[in-house]
């Protein structure tokens, strides 16, 4: 039997959209300052992963993910 895949397509936010998303307040904030103020304001850790690590991202971290572009690189982040 064939295997079903699913297809998501996804946009590549900005470091500021994916601010705006996790609701930090900050002004062009870095990921990291980001990520500290979701966890100091909202008490959630929101994590990022390498695009190398998209096979593991998907089977087994169990959260809403997007993909932001940060400098040269694009990142998989968690939104809470």
């Amino acid at each position: 039997m064939a295997k079903r895949l699913n297809l998501i397509i996804m946009k590549i936010l900005s470091i500021n959209e994916y601010a705006n998303k996790v609701k930090c307040i900050l002004t062009n904030p870095t990921l990291e300052e980001i990520q500290n103020f979701v966890e100091e304001n909202y008490e959630e850790s929101i994590w990022d992963y390498s695009l190398e690590e998209l096979e593991y991202v998907l089977t087994e971290v169990n959260e809403n993910i997007c993909f932001v572009k940060i400098g040269n690189e694009i990142r998989i982040c968690e939104l809470y």
